[in-house]
């Protein structure tokens, strides 16, 4: 098939686009530098050097796809209010208006748990988790408005994962801050030390996000009623529940939630980390035949 990832040169888009090649697929890859995916262009995959903002570009770039994987989205700790608006909001209005326009079968968003974080713990949550009142950051703002935007897609198949804190080869972000800073001595409690974070092992969401594409009855959103049915698939490896230090985004602890500060960008407060998030894929596992 046909298949388009979206932040395609990033950490996970690299992953993913490589495992789709593997399984023969024809691969695009969606993004600004293509400096770090030479190898997978060497492989086959071809180039769509755009930016998310891009509307006419992100539109054209899904002709002739059968599946989109929309995985780019602006998610630094800190960044102007507009910029996050523009790549994940309207960035996700440009992936599922070429969709449309290009009639792509399906289309398979990455969200963030993030969207759903109330400041207080988190434990065993499911996909049936409110939206809070408030939001962690501007991102986390913006991705939620996604997940609206895709669910009221009605017409095309689509799919939403929200994959927690992710590491693993190619990471430049998570543990290599948290290891940098831990030989610097940086890395004070945060929390009373019992608070627990999911990890996500990067190729355990590539391997969640290829089920999403193949499973027929993915983007159906139904369950069976009873917790019985057919497991979407075995997942690869397994899960990961730690504990994070203060600094592990490297943002100062007296940032605060959603705020715009004196230089006019957004910024994230670092007790998002500072509470139990556990959630659980229980109910993910099943689909109907």
């Amino acid at each position: 098939m046909n298949m388009l990832v979206t932040g395609g040169t990033g950490f996970l888009g690299k992953r993913l686009a490589m495992a789709l090649l593997e399984r023969g697929h024809r691969v695009r890859i969606l993004g600004r530098n293509m400096a770090p995916v030479q190898a997978l262009l060497a492989q086959g995959a071809r180039p769509v050097v755009a930016d998310l903002r891009d509307r006419d570009a992100v539109i054209a770039a899904c002709a002739g796809v059968d599946v989109v994987f929309h995985v780019g989205a602006l998610s630094a700790p800190w960044g102007r209010r507009a910029d996050f608006f523009e790549t994940n909001v309207g960035g996700t209005e440009s992936v599922l208006a070429g969709c449309r326009a290009h009639g792509v079968k399906r289309m398979i968003y990455v969200s963030s748990p993030s969207v759903v974080f109330d400041g207080r713990d988190q434990r065993l949550l499911t996909e049936d988790a409110p939206y809070p009142r408030r939001f962690a950051s501007i991102y986390s703002l913006t991705k939620k408005i996604g997940e609206d935007r895709v669910r009221a897609a009605q017409e095309l198949e689509t799919v939403i994962l929200r994959p927690k804190a992710i590491f693993g080869p190619g990471d430049s972000s998570l543990l290599p801050r948290l290891i940098a800073a831990a030989r610097q001595g940086r890395l004070p409690q945060i929390g009373d030390g019992r608070n627990l974070v999911d990890l996500t092992y990067v190729d355990n969401v590539v391997h969640a996000l290829l089920l999403a594409c193949e499973a027929q009855a993915a983007a159906t959103g139904q369950l069976p009623p009873d917790g019985r049915g057919n497991r979407l698939g075995r997942p690869q490896g397994q899960g990961h529940r730690t504990r994070l230090p203060d600094r592990a985004l490297g943002v100062a602890s007296s940032t605060h939630i959603g705020v715009i500060n004196d230089s006019g960008c957004a910024v994230v407060r670092v007790d998002i980390w500072a509470v139990t998030a556990a959630m659980t894929a229980s109910q993910a596992g099943f689909v109907i035949d």
